[in-house]
């Protein structure tokens, strides 16, 4: 019984041991707090008047005195602000620095900071507070802004026409400009058609007894071409409808505009416009001439066979000569009652004639 009693108190012995080595003695240092030497600066950026917060705003931070005197007039670190405005540097080892502050759109802050020596935590972070950044106003130059009108401009039911984008049409007439529109047709006799068939000619919207030759070219601002029309127009207008929108400017004060084009065979083409407006009164006149000559020559000669066999011959030549002569003056006057009604007068003359002669030569000629 002595025996065991000893051999258990070795072992307990043992293992106390065993335990003891196993855990390591405390580090004397971790008994001791450390504190930082680096400082700590915060601030917020907000705008003037305002008082919101500039979100993304750059700050800069840089050393102006080091430790015991030394200068250091470097780039420390950047941040950029938190959507309140927010911004904060940490571990700084210098105890003059100066803060920039600039975003897009503001002037540019700058503050200088100065930390108190020592190691006293209220001495280690300092708050500069708001940072207030004005708008910067800024001179920009002039800036012209250019576009090309577009000739062709689709619409609910029709298809619009700029005729100023047409240079071919310069100095000629209606029936001149519907030459360069697609889906229009215009033979030698001036005839139109559109979609094989005949439509009806409008002008400003109305009906009128006027041929394209005594419209002149220089008086069109538009031509709209209407497929389909609505139940405000004629029900007769089955092929369509070509509506002629002549020239009407607004501009305010007086101009006007001359244009001369001459050609041969015998061509010669002038057009005036001019307008004059003042207040709620627009008035406006033009005047047109419009002469030509032309001379067509044609040849036939045709073969006559019976069962192969040539009988006889028939010969025919053909000089065809044209000539035409128009004049036109229109005027009228604007009344701007508001910005959605106005009550137009206009007024139009028109005068011209057709001179047309052909002369043919035929020839019956034998087997001999």
């Amino acid at each position: 019984m002595r025996y065991l009693l000893a051999g258990i108190l070795t072992f307990s012995f043992l293992n106390l041991q065993a335990q003891i080595d196993r855990e390591p003695l405390p580090d004397p240092d971790n008994s001791t707090i450390k504190v930082s030497t680096g400082k700590t600066l915060i601030g917020k950026v907000i705008e003037l008047g305002t008082n919101k917060p500039i979100e993304a705003a750059t700050v800069q931070l840089f050393a102006v005195k080091g430790p015991e005197g030394a200068s250091a007039d470097s780039l420390i670190s950047v941040v950029l602000t938190k959507a309140n405005g927010d911004f904060r540097f940490e571990h700084i080892g210098f105890d003059s620095v100066r803060v920039v502050v600039s975003s897009v759109g503001f002037s540019p802050a700058t503050i200088a900071s100065v930390f108190a020596p020592g190691n006293d935590q209220s001495t280690q972070r300092q708050d500069i507070g708001n940072v207030i950044l004005p708008r910067e106003a800024q001179q920009l130059q002039a800036v012209v802004v250019t576009a090309a009108t577009p000739r062709m401009k689709l619409g609910i039911d029709k298809k619009v026409f700029d005729v100023a984008q047409s240079l071919t049409s310069k100095g000629g007439t209606a029936e001149d400009v519907l030459k360069t529109i697609p889906s229009v047709s215009v033979d030698i006799d001036g005839n139109v058609q559109l979609r094989s068939g005949t439509p009806i000619i409008y002008v400003d919207g109305r009906p009128t007894i006027l041929t394209l030759d005594q419209i002149p070219s220089d008086n069109i601002d538009k031509i709209e071409l209407i497929t389909n029309p609505s139940a405000k127009f004629d029900a007769s207008s089955g092929s369509g409808i070509i509506n002629v929108i002549l020239k009407k400017d607004k501009r305010r004060g007086m101009n006007g505009i001359v244009s001369l084009s001459g050609g041969t065979p015998q061509l010669f083409r002038g057009n005036a416009n001019l307008n004059l407006r003042q207040g709620k009164l627009n008035f406006f006149v033009s005047g047109g001439y419009n002469t030509s000559e032309s001379k067509s020559k044609g040849t036939s000669d045709r073969i006559n066979k019976v069962n192969g066999v040539v009988n006889n011959y028939f010969n025919q030549q053909s000089v065809n000569e044209r000539e035409r002569n128009f004049k036109s003056v229109r005027g009228g006057m604007d009344f701007f009652m508001d910005n959605r009604n106005t009550l137009t007068f206009s007024q139009g003359y028109t005068q011209g004639n057709f001179y047309n002669n052909e002369s043919q030569e035929q020839q019956f000629l034998d087997i001999n």
